[in-house]
């Protein structure tokens, strides 16, 4: 891959690409901008962003398409038969287990007890996104103290297994 000009602006607007989404879901809801400018901005960043993107790729070619993929699935994905996980403790279990559920039943049941007794004004609607971010925070970090094996756990509640034609019923 030659770097030139290509390669460089390339990269530019390949990591430009990002920021807008990183500025439109993460800063803006926090920005005092009217409805009217909050959606005006957004819609000219993220179409900015898209625009960038491809332009970025047609750039890069296919070939960094490639180097992107390649290291995507060395990080994310493993080797049949590489479980790569290091055990965790029962502690670490039992705390992890608990966050997992902590950030799942409280602020569920947190917002609607505020909507059905209409409480949601009194504490205020930048307060309740600050609570329910922070339960996604703990909600992350709990997968994080639990683990690839938990994660492997999950996965298989979702995962459909045939029934085997091995069981032999006998009366």
């Amino acid at each position: 891959m030659k770097k030139n000009w290509k390669f460089y602006l390339g990269i530019v607007l390949f990591t430009y690409s990002w920021i807008p989404y990183i500025f439109v879901f993460l800063i803006e809801p926090f920005l005092d901008f009217s409805t009217t400018e909050a959606l005006s901005l957004s819609s000219v960043l993220l179409i900015s962003a898209e625009v960038a993107f491809a332009i970025s790729v047609v750039l890069l070619g296919k070939e960094f398409i490639n180097i992107i993929k390649t290291k995507l699935k060395k990080r994310f994905f493993k080797d049949a038969g590489d479980p790569g996980f290091k055990p965790i403790s029962k502690l670490r279990y039992r705390i992890g287990i608990w966050l997992f559920l902590i950030s799942l039943a409280i602020p569920s049941f947190l917002m609607e007890v505020l909507l059905y007794f209409d409480y949601v004004h009194v504490i205020g609607y930048t307060n309740c996104l600050y609570i329910l971010l922070a339960f996604d925070a703990i909600f992350i970090s709990s997968i994080f103290i639990l683990g690839g094996e938990f994660i492997d756990k999950l996965r298989a509640l979702f995962t459909f297994s045939a029934p085997s034609n091995n069981v032999e019923i006998t009366n």
